[in-house]
């Protein structure tokens, strides 16, 4: 443990003593009190360049905020909360804007930032927290902070563990290949070799390697090829390998691993047998590994991730020292990684491509090297940082999507968490368009496995009348028709591998922490997918579906500007009849060059009913208990020339409220509609 040697002239104010003695204070978790700060800010001022907590705040503050006229119009207090093992104080400013008085986060002071920014955590230098290597001193490097790592494993995989939704250890098959990279003693040369593991025993413990390739231009990755194959089982020379692979094998020796699963080396390149089979075996791999370490931050296959931290990020750490002896503060990591908004993509360029969605899902340990040079942890139990100051209950934009405490014996849960994860996966880069259904290959297999559906192209045929109502929001892409080998259908047909800016939502049966109720009178026929090899990872070579519902003819006016909303009305009613009117979600922008998708033409169409949504809500705020009801349909066009053959074009939608109880929230709008003779068939293309 580093020892914190400080003068008083590292003391800090008596303001910020105040805090620090309510801080060290024992009190239970969630605890939270208003304290006072600096009355104005000419009393922070005169302390700010002697006291390292008032220092520390006034870096992060817009130096241009404070004039003349304003100084003394500011009070600032804190709000400080007692958490796990720290106290998180939040700074906040009171003042006159305007006319009124209001209460403002000191981030109120930063330029262009968010709320979370001027969240800072106190910590005493011998508390469980405080020994870790990254509070103890400003810039520790990665071997001392390699036990962070072991710690977290520790805490997971130990008997005894309170991560209740951390599964035990798979003793599952192996993958077919691993690399072995043991050592005696520390050589960071040493050289590995490859393995094939039908002589290990199941319960081998691996890592795997979640890292990004890298574009075409950049000088792609080693491989195992058939012809390299013989010599890779005797031998691969340790500095011909990329950084990454590199600073992966070394985490690994360091963690006491003796084998670790990277991609481009554990799969033959160029055999398109053994890339379909080990690629739809990827879901298992990821499930059975010990660890995944994530190369969060890096671009290419070169980039390695094994860094100290950034003297720069260190600007958020300070160390004071106090009437009882020594504080350390640091300013929440969110800032730092860039979590609380869109830089995390930017920053950790990983967390962005397609294939990644599943290995963070599967895996049941990951640890991210990031941007910042901070490491990130996540299990089934636990999301947290390298310093502690981001837990699961203060992170949600991965674990909203990356939940990995699967309940699938709740089949709504199940399908709420399959549509989650459809639309993480569709704001995702993928470099090659092909890899679309390959991407998400292992999350199929996953569910499929636990739920016992069958997949039909990203939907479930037992699920078909709910799983159609994907719609798409966002850059719906090119107005002209893409080339695809997948059907209308299936969104797989509809996302640009290369457009992060497109997304993928789908009608949600939960608002508002309600259920709804979902009924469904269309049957599935007959369906089939045909590949010419494994599901997914080879060539789609046949799809048919063939749909039976209650359906109509009907018009759609197509949008008269760059929109894909559009609406659409049975024959018989006017456009002007509100409530005989749909709303329509075209699959993608209509293309002008086609006479029929001119602004305002009306083209003929089909309304296919899907389902029907109910919500109960209770009575609140003020408001009487009500029911929602929300219908929907699948939009299609016939196709030229082919009998009973339609592709999809969009979903409508209609929603009703009402109060509860009464016949009007009772009525069904399909029966109002349609009659038993607008029940037909209909195959989809």
């Amino acid at each position: 443990m580093a020892s914190h040697k400080l003068s008083d002239a590292d003391r800090i104010c008596a303001t910020c003593e105040t805090i620090v003695n309510w801080a060290l204070t024992p009190r239970e978790l969630g605890v939270k009190e208003t304290l006072p700060w600096h009355p104005n800010p000419r009393s922070w001022f005169r302390t700010i360049t002697s006291c390292p907590f008032c220092q520390l705040v006034g870096r992060f503050v817009y130096p241009d905020y404070f004039t003349e006229a304003r100084l003394s119009e500011r009070k600032f207090f804190a709000n400080a909360e007692s958490v796990s093992g720290a106290t998180r104080v939040t700074w906040m400013v009171f003042g006159h804007y305007g006319r009124e008085e209001e209460e403002l986060s000191v981030l109120a002071l930063a330029d262009d930032t968010d709320a979370t920014l001027m969240d800072f955590w106190l910590v005493t230098p011998d508390s469980p927290l405080g020994q870790r290597p990254i509070w103890q001193k400003p810039l520790p490097n990665f071997k001392d902070r390699i036990t962070v790592i072991r710690s977290w494993l520790d805490d997971c995989c130990s008997p005894g563990s309170d991560h209740q939704h951390c599964r035990p250890l798979s003793t599952s098959s192996l993958p077919t290949r691993l690399l072995y990279v043991r050592q005696n003693g520390y050589q960071w040369s040493k050289n590995v070799r490859l393995v094939c593991t039908n002589t290990l025993p199941t319960d081998t413990r691996y890592t795997t390697l979640s890292h990004c390739w890298g574009p075409p231009t950049v000088k792609p990755p080693l491989k195992t090829t058939r012809p390299m194959m013989q010599k890779f089982l005797k031998n691969i020379s340790f500095s011909a390998l990329p950084r990454n692979y590199k600073h992966a094998i070394a985490m690994t020796r360091k963690l006491g691993i003796d084998y670790i699963w990277i991609d481009s080396l554990c799969i033959i390149q160029g055999d398109a047998e053994d890339w379909e089979i080990e690629s739809a075996r990827m879901a298992t791999y990821y499930r059975g590994s010990y660890l995944t370490i994530g190369a969060a931050a890096s671009t290419n296959c070169h980039g390695g991730f094994i860094r100290d931290l950034d003297a720069a990020d260190y600007s958020t750490w300070a160390a004071g020292r106090h009437s009882g002896g020594t504080i350390l503060m640091r300013k929440e990591t969110v800032s730092v990684l860039g979590l609380a908004g869109s830089d995390v993509m930017e920053q950790n360029p990983l967390l962005n491509r397609g294939w990644v969605l599943q290995e963070q899902v599967l895996s049941p340990r990951t640890v991210f090297c990031t941007g910042s040079g901070q490491l990130l942890w996540q299990c089934h139990s636990l999301f947290t940082s390298e310093d502690a100051t981001v837990h699961t209950y203060r992170f949600s934009s991965l674990q909203r999507a990356v939940n990995c405490a699967f309940d699938m014996s709740d089949k709504r849960i199940a399908q709420l968490l399959w549509w989650q994860w459809v639309s993480d996966y569709s704001r995702r880069q993928l470099t090659y368009g092909t890899d679309r259904a390959p991407a998400i290959a292992g999350l199929v297999n996953f569910y499929q496995s636990e739920t016992g559906h069958t997949p039909l192209l990203g939907l479930w045929k037992e699920t078909i009348g709910y799983d159609l109502t994907w719609f798409i929001t966002g850059n719906t892409g090119s107005s002209a028709a893409k080339e695809t080998q997948f059907p209308s259908w299936s969104w797989l047909a509809h996302l640009d591998a290369t457009d992060a800016t497109q997304l993928l939502s789908h009608v949600n049966i939960a608002h508002e922490e309600t259920w709804g109720t979902m009924r469904t009178e269309m049957l599935v026929v007959s369906c089939s997918v045909d590949w010419r090899g494994q599901p997914f990872t080879s060539e789609l070579q046949g799809v048919a579906l063939e749909l039976e519902g209650l359906a109509k003819d009907a018009e759609l006016l197509s949008p008269d500007d760059d929109t894909n909303l559009a609406w659409m009305k049975l024959p018989e009613n006017r456009w002007d009849d509100v409530d005989m009117r749909l709303t329509c979600t075209l699959d993608r922008l209509p293309d002008h060059n086609v006479p029929e998708e001119r602004p305002d033409e009306v083209r003929p169409v089909v309304w296919l009913h899907l389902c029907r949504i109910t919500h109960d809500y209770e009575a609140r705020k003020g408001q009487p208990e009500e029911t929602v009801i929300s219908d929907f349909f699948l939009v299609l066009e016939k196709m030229p020339q082919k009998q009973r053959r339609y592709r999809r074009l969009g979903l409508a939608s209609r929603g009703l409220v009402e109060p509860r109880g009464t016949p009007a929230a009772k009525r069904s709008f399909p029966e109002e509609v349609f009659s038993p003779e607008d029940r037909g068939r209909f195959r989809l293309v």
